[in-house]
């Protein structure tokens, strides 16, 4: 089955979009506030702002597209599981987005320009300390420790390592 996606261009580049029919195709239900689960691995996706209309997701799986920020993933307030891998996150300070989701378990973020940095794994336990698991690898209770120890100073100078500035948080 071909999934119909919108592709709008901007300054020559395309962007490909989620759209509701997409959605409601892939997870054969008749409102985007009943989707749970959904998984459009490797659909060249950018613009994922749809994910605001769904606030009861639990399971997200959007590894290997082009999404570039963290910020509409911060109205699925019942999301447990993300999973985006290979995409193009490349500003750490976007895991700020995430603050808001508490029931948040696993995440995966590896093969992100943002994983690269070498405060990647505490930083993220820092801003998300009810994750279990960060791409794949659980979090130990020591690893929770020596985060915790870490204050806000110690965590603003990690995110000022990275070129962009810092992201408004989700209100």
């Amino acid at each position: 089955a071909v999934l119909r996606l919108s592709i709008h261009s901007m300054e020559g580049r395309e962007i490909v979009r989620l759209t509701e029919n997409t959605v409601l195709n892939k997870t054969r239900v008749d409102n985007l506030k009943h989707v749970k689960n959904l998984n459009l691995w490797g659909n060249d996706l950018v613009d994922v702002s749809l994910l605001q209309q769904m606030p009861n997701v639990e399971v997200l799986s959007l590894s290997v597209n082009k999404i570039n920020s963290l910020q509409d993933f911060g109205h699925c307030t019942k999301l447990q599981e993300l999973y985006l891998r290979k995409n193009n996150i490349g500003d750490l300070q976007e895991v700020r987005f995430l603050k808001p989701l508490r029931h948040l378990k696993i995440l995966w973020l590896c093969d992100n320009p943002c994983a690269n940095a070498s405060s990647y794994r505490p930083y993220v336990i820092w801003h998300l300390p009810q994750l279990q698991k960060l791409d794949n690898v659980d979090i130990t209770d020591n690893e929770r420790q020596s985060v915790r120890r870490l204050s806000e100073d110690d965590i603003a100078n990690m995110a000022q390592r990275g070129d962009a500035p810092a992201p408004k948080p989700v209100v």
